[in-house]
């Protein structure tokens, strides 16, 4: 997990605002600090078709639905942004 400081409130909205556009879902928001999560993606075509060819049909595609399981969870990122204590 990676986390992002800001200076204020309305900071922190725009930044949540600015990661929503980039796809990520905002997993929560507790006013000071919010979290936002992006899955990742289902694995590139060629390797999909590699997997394929090399395992087979035989095995009714299940190495390509491990490759997308671990497409999806190998590839998550998670955003914390937390409004930096005032001094």
């Amino acid at each position: 997990m990676r986390i992002r400081h800001v200076k204020s409130l309305r900071a922190l909205e725009s930044v949540v605002d600015e990661y929503h556009a980039l796809g990520y879902s905002i997993a929560t928001n507790t006013g000071n600090s919010a979290t936002v999560t992006k899955s990742g993606g289902n694995g590139s075509l060629l390797g999909h078709l590699i997997i394929f060819v090399v395992l087979g049909w035989w095995l009714f595609l299940l190495p390509n639905l491990g490759y997308l399981i671990y497409s999806r969870i190998s590839g998550k990122d998670e955003v914390l942004v937390r409004v930096e204590a005032e001094e």
